[in-house]
């Protein structure tokens, strides 16, 4: 019987983390091929290191230290996100394991990576490439939203930086509600 039980919490165990990596993919592969601007002759490359203390560790500090409730659909007013106290706990959880996306774990094909973490040598290539860098996303209500950060950049001087909720729209995941969001 001990055996049993135990073969069956190694099973859910595995179906769990099996179905966490495949809705990553599933939301990684959305984000990456949703439509942004490419400069003539450039290809999208993914970076796979997180900037320590950049603009995520800020916008996670920020967002935890307020912790609004509701967010507004600034596009569609009736569609908005009530957080709960759970879902913080969930998101507090999540952050402070100081995990990222363990990309060895996850199949991607006809996706160029990087893994260079200094943006500044990154730079020097923007002639050919632009490049794009993805916080780990968490998943809350059930798999439905996500919280993630990204940073794009096409030039020196053309980009955007988010962090806030994304949603599967139209049976994409997409940006959403926007907590912090810029453009250079």
């Amino acid at each position: 019987m001990k055996k049993i039980i135990t073969i069956l919490c190694l099973l859910i165990f595995y179906s769990t983390n099996a179905q966490n990596n495949t809705l990553q993919q599933e939301f990684i592969n959305d984000v990456i091929n949703n439509e942004r601007y490419l400069s003539k002759n450039q290809s999208l490359i993914v970076k796979r290191n997180i900037t320590k203390n950049g603009i995520l560790s800020q916008n996670i500090k920020e967002f935890l230290k307020k912790k609004k409730n509701i967010f507004p659909n600034k596009i569609d007013l009736n569609d908005s996100l009530v957080l709960t106290k759970t879902d913080y706990k969930i998101i507090s959880t999540e952050l402070k394991k100081d995990e990222t996306i363990d990309w060895n774990k996850l199949n991607f094909q006809n996706i160029e990576f990087s893994d260079e973490e200094n943006w500044e040598i990154l730079a020097l290539d923007f002639k050919n490439h632009s490049f794009l860098e993805l916080g780990k996303p968490i998943f809350l209500k059930n798999n439905t939203i996500a919280i993630c950060s990204e940073i794009y950049l096409c030039s020196r001087d053309c980009g955007y930086n988010y962090f806030g909720f994304y949603k599967k729209i139209d049976g994409k995941w997409k940006q959403w509600i926007p907590i912090n969001k810029g453009y250079f």
